[in-house]
């Protein structure tokens, strides 16, 4: 093979392993993890700096009553920690997202949590699989408890009392026993008067870099076995 043939063949390669690596950390499993997309109940848009009862684009709700959806700086508070928009949820507020996964890899969980006022409020996220068993693997940020690791739902109680009206980053990893589908859910817990008053902010799901770059030199293994049987 040529030189220029060579060159050509390694630049693909690594062209490659560079979007194996790049493209799904960007994409992420998560759609509208920053609540941007979505509508008021009855038509139109995000009218007043606030809207209650709203349908999230790519969300399931248990209960569209119990959030708040918020534009930039609504009501002077503070500002999106990602984008234009961001929700309050109070009471036994719950959300979802389904997604696959693959057997073996490990996914970084990331999303950004504060409160309105003084009370303890705290969300809880959780991992469900519809096969197989889910493992929580290490808490990377904000602290928090895994509950159900090595079953079909991995739990993370999130701390007490994230800052007041300052974003407060919870991360975590897991792996999954099988290739599955599996649920990502975040419920607000009520708090001692009643009310759970607590922001999100910035949900993100991706395969963990270390992950994909044993994928790619996978790959890059296959590619040079294919191009030494055809010398």
């Amino acid at each position: 093979m040529s030189t220029l043939k060579y060159v050509t063949v390694m630049a693909a390669i690594l062209a490659i392993v560079g979007w194996a690596c790049v493209a799904p950390c960007s994409a992420g499993l998560i759609s509208n993890g920053s609540f941007e997309n979505g509508m008021a109940i009855g038509g139109g848009g995000l009218a007043t700096p606030t809207v209650q009862q709203v349908d999230i684009v790519d969300w399931a709700w248990g209960d569209p009553s119990n959030f708040d959806w918020y534009a930039s700086s609504a009501w002077g508070e503070f500002n999106p920690q990602d984008g234009d928009k961001y929700l309050l949820c109070s009471n036994r507020w719950i959300s979802s997202q389904d997604f696959a996964v693959s057997a073996g890899t490990t996914y970084i969980v990331d999303y950004y949590t504060s409160k309105r006022n003084d009370v303890v409020s705290q969300l809880e996220s959780s991992i469900a699989v519809a096969s197989g068993t889910v493992t929580g693997v290490e808490v990377l940020a904000g602290g928090g408890i895994f509950g159900g690791s090595g079953t079909a739902t991995l739990t993370l109680t999130a701390p007490g009392s994230p800052t007041k009206l300052s974003w407060t980053l919870q991360r975590y990893s897991f792996t999954t026993s099988e290739s599955t589908t599996a649920t990502f859910k975040i419920t607000s817990a009520v708090s001692g008067n009643g009310s759970n008053d607590a922001y999100i902010d910035s949900v993100t799901l991706v395969p963990e870099p270390g992950t994909l770059a044993l994928l790619a030199t996978g790959l890059i293994g296959l590619l040079c076995y294919a191009w030494r049987k055809r010398r």
